[in-house]
């Protein structure tokens, strides 16, 4: 699933005519992604999602070259299908994000907390080595 606009024009003219996020909710499908947070300070990256009712067990990140994928499938434990809701204003459904991280980070200790609801993964970074030679014109 891909959660870039493609068409931020569109996008933008639904938005003014039918009320804020129509495309996003006419693109997803029901597709629930997670809001995210992007950090960097002076010794990280962090990236925090804001992913109520999961446990910390739902989650699953893989990294892949730089690619940093992050899944949560959420188990209804107490689904009753008797119930009729008169109205339902929120779920909580299964996500998939994906980001590519920088090159100089340090992919042995990356690292995930999951606190209050709010998924928190840290993205150390690595000092760049130069592996270039200076060559002197004579």
């Amino acid at each position: 699933m891909n959660n870039t606009h493609t068409l931020p024009g569109l996008s933008a003219m639904l938005d003014e005519v039918f009320g804020s996020n129509t495309f996003e909710t006419l693109t997803k499908h029901n597709n629930w992604s997670p809001k995210a947070n992007i950090i960097e300070n002076e010794d990280a990256y962090s990236i925090e999602f804001i992913a109520p009712g999961f446990e910390k067990e739902n989650f699953n990140l893989n990294l892949t070259e730089n690619k940093l994928s992050v899944t949560a499938n959420y188990e209804n434990k107490t689904k009753n299908d008797d119930l009729k809701y008169n109205r339902k204003e929120f779920s909580i459904a299964n996500f998939d994000r994906s980001f590519t991280i920088p090159k100089h980070t340090d992919k042995e200790n990356i690292t995930a907390k999951y606190t209050n609801g709010i998924l928190t993964i840290t993205i150390p970074k690595k000092e760049e080595v130069n592996n270039s030679t200076p060559i002197k014109v004579i």
